[in-house]
Formats: structure tokens, sequence, C-alpha cells
């Protein structure tokens, strides 16, 4: 059992919300911290991973869907030559902390990430010439300055960092945070734990990516309402992409042209399900947001309790 079935949603005793809502309080919002212009995204959905080899003659069609849902794709910008420019999402791209700054990925991204992982995916931390929060903060603008004031960037941190490096992140303005969880998901929940702790006194609108490998709508939910602005869906999408085996040339099958006029998309359904799931639990928990929904969530066991600092189920949410 993983561990964030030990954690439940406690239904609303009146639900004052229709179920058919969809709310418009589960976007999510990149920056402004350090940058002017924020970028939003309309769900708190990060499908990454994903290139056209993967998808084939779909490739478009994907990405038209998801501009047409507000949603953000991780991937360069080459992977969007040949994509209209009326289809092109939200693009993400992540600059390893250690590597030559990648001027056209960069300059053309809508949100940067820059990892703090070397790019051999060895080891974890600044660069060497930071050595405290001002010179951390100096070096972001400095990269402001080469991407542009208007791209909001954020840091991304391994899940389990300490106290520090997430405070130093905060004091140096980045827009966003984004934890690198993988499968470790107990000290995902202990590293949100902090963060919420942190957000209480001094970054309480900070935005958190997490990404995570998780398959599972529930545990994605429950990743959002342990503190998490947007999760990717990779894994929630994985069985997609090995649809056809071995062969990942096109996972979409054959069931879709080129056009996106066609349908039904197998991606544009399994994204319209896991929104339809978020609507369905903000209306059955009374949330009006994502911060709203984290207090509904409860710990089943002491143990659960403790490491996602939360409450008891049947404690007082007072």
């Amino acid at each position: 059992m993983s561990f964030l079935d030990e954690l439940v949603f406690v239904p609303a005793k009146m639900n004052p919300l229709s179920p058919s809502a969809r709310p418009s309080s589960a976007s999510v919002v990149f920056g402004p911290r350090g940058g002017v212009r924020p970028v939003q995204a309309q769900a708190p959905w990060i499908v990454g991973q994903t290139l056209p080899p993967q998808t084939g003659s779909q490739w478009v069609d994907l990405c038209t869907r998801l501009s047409q849902r507000g949603l953000v794709l991780d991937c360069p910008a080459d992977a969007l030559e040949k994509v209209p420019v009326s289809s092109i999402p939200r693009r993400l791209f992540q600059q390893r902390v250690n590597s030559a700054l990648d001027m056209p990925n960069l300059q053309s991204a809508d949100i940067v990430e820059v990892t703090c992982q070397s790019a051999s995916r060895a080891v974890w931390g600044w660069p060497p010439e930071i050595e405290s929060s001002s010179n951390l903060s100096n070096w972001l603008s400095a990269i402001r300055r080469v991407v542009g004031s208007q791209t909001p960037i954020g840091l991304g941190l391994n899940v389990g960092c300490d106290d520090q490096a997430i405070q130093s992140a905060c004091d140096a303005e980045a827009d966003f945070l984004a934890i690198h969880a993988g499968t470790s998901i107990e000290l995902l929940a202990d590293t949100l734990g902090r963060i919420r702790a942190l957000r209480n006194q001094s970054t309480n609108n900070l935005t958190i990516i997490v990404r995570t490998s998780s398959k599972s709508i529930e545990h994605l939910l429950k990743i959002l309402a342990l503190g998490a602005s947007a999760v990717t869906i990779d894994g929630y999408l994985s069985d997609l992409w090995q649809a056809t085996g071995s062969s990942m040339s096109s996972f979409l099958g054959t069931r879709l042209p080129t056009t996106t006029t066609a349908g039904p998309c197998p991606i544009a359904e399994r994204m319209d399900s896991i929104q339809q799931k978020l609507s369905e639990l903000l209306a059955s928990t009374a949330s009006n947001n994502l911060n709203d929904l984290g207090q509904s969530l409860r710990a089943l066991t002491p143990r659960a309790s403790q490491i996602a600092a939360l409450p008891m189920l049947g404690a007082s949410s007072t």
C-alpha cells in the first residue's frame, strides 16, 4: 500500500458547490515574484518527457489539445518547429545548473526551471560560486537578464532538500519551486509539509511544481492537497505511450487523424477525466481552491500524520 493510501479526504457536511461546475480556482499562476509578467495555466497538470517520435503523426494534434486545455508542455523548442503557432501550448524548459545556457530554448520558453542537478543526474546543489542567498539572488537576476525579465524563472530542488535550501530559494525570489520527487512519496509529503510551514511565514503564494511518476489519479489529487500547485502527469499517461508495446512511434494508435476536428483523442480523454475528478473532489469537500482542498485531507495512521504534518481522521479541524 502506498503512503498516500493512508491519507483520505473528508467530505463536507453541506455541499454548496455544483458537482458539474468546473472550478476556475484550479488554475496555476507562475509568478510574479522576481518576474514581471505572470504565466497562467488553466489546470494544475504538466505534460513532460514527450517528443514527436513518441506520438508519430499525432504530435500536432497533441499540442493543439494541450493548448486548448491550457496545459503546460515540458519540451525543447525544436520539438515545436512543425506545430502551427496557434497550436503551441505554454512551454516549460529545464536548464541544468551546471550546463551552458541554452539560449534558443531559454529565450523562447514561457516558463524556465533552473534544475539544481548536474547534467549527469548524479549531484544536486547550487553552482560552486553560490555561497549565500544573496549570491543566489544575484545569480537568478543574471539569468533573468539573459532570458528576459518577463519570463517566470523557478528553481528545481531534490525531494528531501533541507529547510535552508528551500528558504534560500524563497529569499532569492524564485518565481516558483519544482520538487523532483520521482517515486519518493514519503519524502515528498515531508518536504511539502515543511514548505507549507515556511509558506505561512513569508511565501504564501509561492507556486510549487511536483515532478512525480505517479500513475494514480487519487495520488495526484492528494499531492495537490499536500501543497503542490501543479503536478506532472507523465506517469498517469504512460500506458498511452506504451499502448503499442515496445514501439513508441504511434502511442495514440490510429484512432485520430492529424487534424483537430476529429476525435476522440485518448490523451485528451484522459486529461478531461483527471480534471473532472478534481472538479468533483473540490465540490464534495466544499473547497473553493487547492488550498482549501488541503484542509480536507486527514491521516489514517499516526505515522502518516507525522510525515505529512496532517491531523488524524476524526481530529478537530480547528
